[in-house]
């Protein structure tokens, strides 16, 4: 497998990752709703036992997990390109690399000499 081979699957695979990324922000905020209920009615009792003030604190302490795990898939997710971005930018490596070779520039000197003659052979009929 070469460079470019890899750049391609690992495209294909983060474009997929962002997707799924997706789905799981709606997931745990799917959650998230749903288990704001049990914890409104466990706040809105009296704290008249410990039992009740630690799953108060449980759920506080769950929702504090959740906030900073949706901060971080909403970050890690905006900061995924899209294919076709990531596709240009792999495009551009590989024509940089291209023109840095010495083949290229042998190229590019042949052409430049072709042009040269033809405009030669132009303006000598046009004279």
């Amino acid at each position: 497998m070469n460079d470019l081979s890899l750049i391609i699957y690992l495209i294909s695979v983060i474009s997929k990752l962002g997707g799924a990324l997706e789905f799981l922000i709606i997931a745990i905020m799917v959650a998230g709703g749903l288990l704001a209920l049990p914890s409104l009615i466990v706040y809105a009792e009296e704290y008249d036992d410990d039992e009740k003030q630690k799953k108060g604190l449980l759920f506080l302490d769950i929702y504090k997990k959740t906030g900073i795990t949706l901060c971080c898939l909403f970050l890690v997710n905006s900061f995924l390109p899209p294919e076709r971005t990531m596709y240009l930018m792999a495009a551009s490596e590989l024509g940089e690399e291209i023109i840095n070779t010495e083949e290229f520039n042998k190229v590019k000197t042949i052409i430049n000499k072709k042009l040269d003659e033809y405009l030669i052979e132009e303006t000598d009929e046009q004279q």
